[in-house]
Formats: structure tokens, C-alpha cells, sequence
């Protein structure tokens, strides 16, 4: 009975090999991928002070029911 390795050394030819700067190549894309940012982090914190004191929300977390501190 021949073994997994062999199978799949049959199936897929001698590939199996991949080189190191292959690998080393694809890490680097993925973690420029990882680095792009969709959402400036200015435009979040000015929509966020917008939303929270300029349309009067600031309070909507508390406990006491009249929204107040």
C-alpha cells in the first residue's frame, strides 16, 4: 500500500517543493494588505464629536432616565 506522500507526490508531480522566496513573497503582500487603513482615523473622531455634542446624544448611555449628567 503506498504511502500519502506518495499519493499525493503522484498526484500534484514533484511541486511539492515550494522555494523559500516564494513564501516569503506572499507574507509580505499579505501584510501590506493588512497595513491599509479604509477609514481615516480623523474622520471618525470629527463624525463622533459630531454625532455625540452636536446632535445632543452625549448622555444616551447613562442611567438616569432624563439624559443628563
Amino acid at each position: 500500500m503506498p504511502k500519502a506522500g506518495e499519493i499525493t507526490k503522484r498526484i500534484l508531480g514533484d511541486k511539492l517543493d515550494v522555494n523559500a522566496w516564494r513564501s516569503l513573497f506572499l507574507v509580505n503582500e499579505l501584510n501590506e494588505i493588512q497595513s491599509y487603513k479604509i477609514i481615516s482615523t480623523n474622520l471618525t473622531l470629527f463624525l463622533y464629536a459630531l454625532i455625540m455634542e452636536g446632535f445632543g446624544v452625549r448622555y444616551w448611555t447613562n442611567h438616569d432616565p432624563n439624559f443628563t449628567s
